[in-house]
């Protein structure tokens, strides 16, 4: 296991963090299907008034061994120029080429931005004559409430950013120390990883919880409710050992964000759990209840661990409840947990619910 990861944050009191990621591969240079620019609109939970404290950028690249760094390129979010070359922390060998990872603190440059609007755009120019691709972008965002806001949430977070490349077998390991977790608060931990072969999955497990898997090729994002609410979460990446020879086999991980959040006046019930078996296909039913003082807005229903179909519902005022019907198609692993995203005065909500077979 080659590189490293290392804690870039942890911050803690009234506020909230949120993150959003972008999946390459965007190639960037001059020559075949390489673009010299490249623009992306993104999207990010922004809380109702709240102000961006501090604003983490990280990005991971992927070059030729051949080429030698820094190299002359530009990054911009929402017109603010965050690099002007790519002069990375930490570089990982993988077998055909060298994963780059660049991790910039924007607070100066974007912390205003991200306090007045939370759709940005993403820019990108390289000339080089070598192409080079972006791979994955991930980003991290501190909001504190201002003083006359009438929606009271805290949060405490921990942020480990770098990069480890992992041969099947290999565990990544990091451990958050959240404190012990307040009332009525949840625990999430998310994982951004880059998986080489479509042979490889690997698998985030955070504090007793589930496991969520991705295969590759390609960036993935792994999310899990952590049950666990000690004051030292334990956090594993696992590249899944193979019986068989894999190339490529090498697996990355870049970002590990573990955050705990709570929003008073939030609760939320899953009731009336039941399955259905109908052609092969399993229909999970539920009803979603807001049960707390606080308007849901933006609401995702899933099932886990295969979200094949989600259930979108506009808003939840406090009392107001609603029916849901979650398709599994043939093949899809057993139904587990309903999962449940929303946003609560702009501060993101998620938790999974097991459903109890009987």
């Amino acid at each position: 296991m080659e590189g490293l990861v290392a804690e870039v944050m942890r911050e803690s009191g009234e506020g909230c963090t949120v993150y959003s990621s972008i999946a390459g591969p965007i190639a960037l240079g001059h020559g075949g299907l390489a673009t010299r620019k490249f623009s992306l609109r993104f999207s990010q939970h922004k809380p109702y008034g709240g102000k961006a404290e501090r604003v983490f950028v990280s990005v991971g690249v992927l070059l030729s061994k051949t080429v030698k760094t820094p190299l002359k390129w530009k990054l911009a979010v929402d017109g603010s120029t965050l690099s002007r070359e790519i002069k990375p922390q930490v570089t990982v060998d993988l077998e055909e080429a060298k994963y780059a990872k660049m991790v910039i603190d924007a607070t100066p440059l974007l912390s205003s931005k991200f306090s007045e609007r939370s759709v940005h755009n993403l820019f990108t120019y390289y000339d080089g004559a070598q192409p080079i691709t972006l791979v994955d972008v991930f980003m991290v965002a501190v909001y504190r409430p201002l003083e006359d806001d009438n929606t009271s949430y805290h949060f405490k977070a921990s942020y480990h950013t770098g990069a480890l490349a992992l041969e099947p077998g290999d565990v990544a390991k990091v451990y958050s120390t959240l404190g012990r977790a307040q009332d009525d608060a949840f625990r999430v931990a998310v994982a951004g990883v880059q998986v080489s072969s479509p042979q490889l999955r690997v698998y985030l497990v955070a504090g007793g919880s589930r496991r969520d898997y991705a295969a590759g090729p390609g960036y993935k994002l792994l999310r899990v409710d952590i049950p666990y609410r000690g004051v030292e979460v334990p956090v594993a990446v696992v590249n899944e050992p193979v019986d068989t020879p894999v190339y490529p086999r090498l697996s990355i991980v870049g970002d590990i964000l573990v955050y705990e959040s709570r929003i008073d006046g939030l609760r939320v019930g899953i009731r009336d759990v039941s399955m259905e078996y109908s052609n092969k296909q399993t229909v999970v039913k539920a009803v979603v209840y807001n049960e707390g003082s606080v308007e849901l807005k933006r609401i995702s229903i899933y099932v886990l661990p295969s979200p094949r179909h989600k259930v979108s519902i506009d808003s939840l005022k406090p009392g107001e409840h609603r029916s849901v019907r979650l398709l599994q198609a043939p093949g899809d692993r057993p139904p587990q947990w309903i999962a449940v995203e929303a946003s609560a005065a702009g501060v993101p909500f998620y938790r999974e619910y097991p459903i109890k077979h009987s």
